[in-house]
């Protein structure tokens, strides 16, 4: 790649310091010593306090007469004392019954992934991964109280009724749409690891909060952006170190991700969903683990293509309207020379050809556009670092022009959204972005922004060929979208 060092790309993820801690359990206070009681003084006795009976404790914790977690395979207790830890055999049975459950479950849940995909070869369907219910069924049969995968994060966390609401809204309405056709990650999978890393949980409430505020206006802003920083902090610790995991790595994952779509709900958030988008390629590049276990495996280019080509090819025409495309690509001439060459070189390719292909063939044009996504990984610090630069005008009116050729593909895009129409969309903020780029561009680039101004004040029906509103699902979905995306 000409222009780039061999400097390899870091994930650099900034947060402000001014964070509002979480709350914790306090820890019980420590005895006070008494004064020594008189000979004639009786001492009173302390009442032992009560707890529920364990009935599958270990040895150690029933001789000492203390509740047992009963956590397998060694209880706090006994790692505490330095005491090997030992249960009856019956308990052991039921542990050793429970491996093997999980063990069958994931294997015929690998089969059944590797078989629907078969399927969806053959016949052309979408794919949605779900749980495989029978084995679930069978595995529930043999686990009569099932027990989580992971283990729980031994660290007192203290959530807000408004925090309930927000994972409830995120579960029920406010997940993100990708990947295409395999979306319900985020109510399965996802949330199953959520507990067990708090950047990711934190990352979850903080998109459901602007995603909640975008749709219904609830003040819940303030919470959302609290959340984010705490993800944010947490994220960059946990970034040090190589993931342990594949459920580390899919949590790494889904943060980044998380944080992208809630950047795009902020005014000014270009920077924040651009180095979010990095840092979700860069997981995915150089992870080792992020491998076809991952569920996050469905999000590769390869795979998000597969499907939405599947969808567009059913169209008897591309729903992009053909008047916009001879303006697109003057303009994106005119903004050649203004590029250097390297990695932004790439990019504008990406864009011309995502235009050129926009009418004649949307499936290429998608293709290209998906490049677009992929491509912050590629620069190294300096060059990424100069793209986002709101004081280089070259590189913004780049980014300008990305905003306002993804509007044009805008009725490519929807098709995204098919599995997903019973979903509101949140407006996004992203179109918004070109006036806040042209405010702070210098006069003598004005010229550079007409064609971006343009398309931000284009009405949502102009963008669409206008034989599109004949064509299947566009029709009923329209209500669901808007000009933002």
């Amino acid at each position: 790649m000409s222009g780039s060092s061999s400097e390899s790309p870091d994930v650099v993820l900034e947060a402000s310091t001014s964070s509002t801690t979480l709350r914790t359990v306090p820890e019980p206070a420590a005895a006070t010593a008494t004064t020594a009681p008189t000979p004639t003084a009786k001492r009173k006795p302390i009442p032992r306090k009560g707890h529920t009976k364990s009935r599958r404790g270990c040895f150690n914790c029933k001789k000492r007469k203390i509740k047992c977690q009963e956590r397998w395979p060694e209880c706090d207790h006994c790692v505490k004392a330095g005491l090997r830890c030992e249960y009856p055999e019956t308990v052991i049975q039921y542990h050793q019954r429970y491996d093997d459950a999980v063990d069958d479950h994931q294997h015929q849940h690998q089969h059944q992934h590797q078989h629907q995909h078969q399927h969806q070869a053959n016949v052309g369907g979408d794919f949605q991964p779900m749980w495989d219910l029978a084995a679930a069924g069978a595995a529930a049969a043999v686990l009569p109280d099932p027990q989580p995968i992971v283990q729980f994060s031994p660290h007192a966390r203290i959530f807000s009724m408004t925090d309930m609401m927000l994972f409830h809204h995120f579960m029920s309405v406010g997940y993100p749409h990708l990947p295409v056709g395999s979306d319900r990650i985020w109510v399965t999978d996802i949330p199953a690891i959520a507990q067990q890393y708090d950047y990711l949980i934190h990352a979850l409430l903080a998109f459901a909060g602007s995603n909640m505020a975008a749709l219904t206006g609830a003040p819940v802003l303030e919470d959302a952006f609290a959340h984010r920083l705490k993800a944010m902090q947490a994220l960059n610790d946990a970034l040090s170190t190589p993931s342990e995991s594949k459920y580390e790595s899919d949590a790494r994952m889904a943060t980044c991700l998380a944080l992208c779509f809630q950047s795009a709900q902020m005014e000014d958030g270009f920077a924040d969903f651009i180095t979010m988008i990095r840092g979700a390629d860069l997981v995915a590049l150089h992870d080792r683990l992020m491998g076809p276990a991952s569920a996050f495996y469905g999000f590769r280019v390869e795979s998000q293509t597969e499907t939405m080509y599947r969808r567009l090819n059913q169209l008897p025409m591309s729903p992009v309207n053909p008047g916009l495309v001879g303006p697109a690509l003057e303009s994106l001439e005119r903004i050649a020379p203004l590029i250097e060459p390297g990695p932004m070189k790439m990019y504008h390719g990406a864009l011309v050809d995502a235009v050129r292909f926009a009418h004649s063939f949307p499936c290429k044009a998608y293709s290209s556009f998906c490049q677009l996504y992929a491509w912050p990984a590629l620069p190294n610090n300096a060059e990424f670092s100069t793209f986002i630069d709101p004081h280089n005008p070259p590189s913004q009116i780049l980014v300008a022009h990305f905003l306002a050729v993804q509007k044009m593909l805008l009725p490519i895009l929807m098709y995204e959204r098919q599995h997903a129409t019973d979903r509101p969309n949140p407006p996004s903020a992203m179109m918004h972005w070109i006036g806040r780029i042209m405010d702070r561009m210098p006069l003598a680039y004005h010229e550079h922004m007409e064609w971006p101004l343009m398309m931000h004040g284009l009405g949502f029906e102009a963008l669409f060929e206008p034989r599109a509103w004949e064509m299947p699902w566009t029709t009923d979905d329209n209500s669901e979208m808007n000009e933002d995306g």
